[in-house]
């Protein structure tokens, strides 16, 4: 019964004689493509550079084992001063990082910061609070009284701990969230 719909259905008639019409346009365009004389032409250009690559070194390389290879990479000319160009750039990247202010600075501002995690979180909480302020000025995001009240004490908050000399032993004895931490992390190694 199906079978017989489908025969007989008219939608399916011309869905076929469609793709038929469809397909045979697409035969001839290939067909006039293939015979185009910019394709042959193209065709024969890269035939020709594939068979003059076809024995470069490269491809010896990747068929001779990794001794083999070493020895060639050890010879090459080429290797030879890509080699001696990484060597100089490493050697003057060490010598830019030894004397280099900015790099000296950072150095500083790592061991400081190392040494000061309130104001690690203070850089941190600066960092974010004013990037975020300026994104929504920028996005033109309506923002409420409520929000500008809170990022302003976060930033004033931020901006206090950056003058803050509080150690890492100073902040563990005194800090009751570290303390409480610390309490249950106790508990877990007795418990162990």
């Amino acid at each position: 019964m199906l079978a017989i719909i489908i025969r007989n259905s008219l939608f399916i008639s011309v869905l076929k004689k469609t793709s038929e019409a469809f397909c045979s346009i697409e035969r001839r365009l290939y067909k006039a493509y293939k015979n185009n004389r910019i394709y042959r032409s193209f065709n024969t250009f890269w035939t020709k550079i594939i068979a003059s690559f076809k024995y470069i070194l490269w491809e010896k390389i990747t068929e001779l084992d990794r001794e083999c290879n070493m020895v060639i990479l050890d010879n090459s000319e080429f290797a030879k001063c890509l080699r001696n160009l990484f060597k100089a750039w490493q050697l003057r990247t060490m010598d830019y990082k030894s004397t280099s202010a900015t790099i000296g600075l950072l150095v500083a501002v790592r061991r400081n910061a190392y040494l000061s995690p309130v104001k690690t979180a203070s850089i941190i909480m600066v960092v974010v609070i004013l990037t975020n302020t300026i994104f929504s000025v920028l996005v033109n995001k309506d923002m409420v009284l409520t929000g500008w009240i809170i990022r302003g004490m976060l930033l004033s908050t931020g901006l206090a701990g950056l003058f803050c000399e509080v150690g890492p032993k100073t902040l563990a004895s005194t800090s009751l969230f570290l303390k409480l931490i610390n309490h249950y992390k106790r508990l877990d190694v007795e418990e162990k």
